[in-house]
């Protein structure tokens, strides 16, 4: 890697300076993954539906267990 290209990497890395960060398990995270793959695969509106629905439910879920009213619309949506 050259250092210009770890330069933009630690940009990158950097980017998320300022912003709330959620913590989640790595079987969600992994899972969240493998949904976004889904969608990234199936482009397709039925997926696209489902995928929003099944990735606002998990955030609900962890935002109740973290004790907050976050909707994932906060998140994709602003």
């Amino acid at each position: 890697m050259s250092e210009d290209e770890s330069h933009d990497v630690e940009q990158e890395e950097d980017s998320t300076d300022g912003v709330d960060e959620e913590k989640i398990t790595l079987k969600e995270a992994l899972q969240l993954a493998n949904k976004l793959k889904t969608f990234c695969l199936n482009k397709s509106d039925a997926v696209s539906l489902s995928l929003v629905n099944q990735l606002q439910s998990n955030f609900e879920a962890i935002a109740i267990q973290e004790k907050k009213q976050t909707k994932i619309s906060d998140f994709f949506f602003q």
